[in-house]
């Protein structure tokens, strides 16, 4: 099971780094508009005589960043929140905390994306807040799932024995126990992040032009398919790839955290 994780993890990790090896290119040749898949250009080039390929790894990298930042915060936003609900489940805290996640996922996403939008208008910094809000939800909940299985565990149990403070007791017997399986499992929302990053884009929400985005190469692309197959294609390609590639590294961690469970 390592050996199968520690290869799944180099994969990953020469795949992104491939894509911070392939140099930006956006400059404007018309006179090499449109031209299909070659050995100059493998992924052929856009209506503005621009390398199709560069644009993509470009999309690739802005893609990555944003989503892994906001997996991030989302993470860190689901043990505060998701743990302070499961400690103070009987508090009024506790209960808060609790129908903001049920909210999160009851409301529509279209409903929420359009209130986001009306108070914050199109950009980067609002898709970023935007995917953060959608997705802060699920490491919560499951982060209060299991704060509510430790509490009648013996290392708690032991630590309220011994006169432990709550802070100390969250801190030092629970955090350890709680972060390990929360990230991992955590890892299952990050292909969704990825994917509704680049919809976000799609609608025009996400970086302005000329920043590609994955989403914003597949719109351009949308245009031009039928006399440009290319266009299309290969940022739909490399937008299943990213998602194929998160999904598999967490099958990995979550087969050998179910591993290190079973007796």
């Amino acid at each position: 099971m390592m050996r199968t994780l520690a290869i799944r993890s180099v994969l990953l990790l020469a795949a992104i780094g491939l894509l911070w090896c392939v140099p930006a290119h956006n400059d404007v040749l018309l006179d090499q508009r449109l031209q299909p898949p070659s050995a100059s250009h493998w992924m052929g080039t856009d209506d503005l005589g621009r390398d199709l390929g560069a644009r993509v790894a470009a999309g690739c990298r802005l893609s990555l960043s944003i989503s892994l930042l906001a997996w991030a915060a989302c993470l860190g936003l689901g043990l505060m929140l998701g743990g302070l609900a499961g400690y103070s489940a009987n508090h009024w805290i506790g209960k808060l905390i609790d129908l903001q996640i049920s909210i999160t996922y009851i409301i529509p996403f279209t409903v929420f994306l359009i209130t986001l939008l009306a108070l914050f208008g199109p950009g980067l910094a609002p898709a970023y807040l935007i995917l953060v809000l959608l997705a802060w939800a699920a490491p919560a909940r499951q982060t209060r799932a299991a704060v509510l299985q430790l509490m009648g565990s013996r290392a708690v149990t032991a630590a309220w024995s011994f006169g432990y403070p709550p802070v100390r007791v969250i801190r030092q017997v629970m955090l350890p126990q709680l972060f390990r399986p929360v990230l991992i499992t955590s890892l299952a929302v990050l292909p969704e992040i990825i994917a509704l990053d680049a919809g976000l884009s799609f609608l025009g929400l996400g970086a302005p032009p000329p920043t590609p985005t994955l989403g914003k190469l597949i719109n351009d692309g949308i245009s031009y398919y039928s006399v440009a197959w290319w266009m299309p294609l290969f940022p739909v390609l490399a937008l299943m790839a990213v998602c194929w590639v998160v999904r598999f590294l967490f099958a990995g961690l979550a087969g050998r955290q179910s591993s290190l469970r079973s007796p």
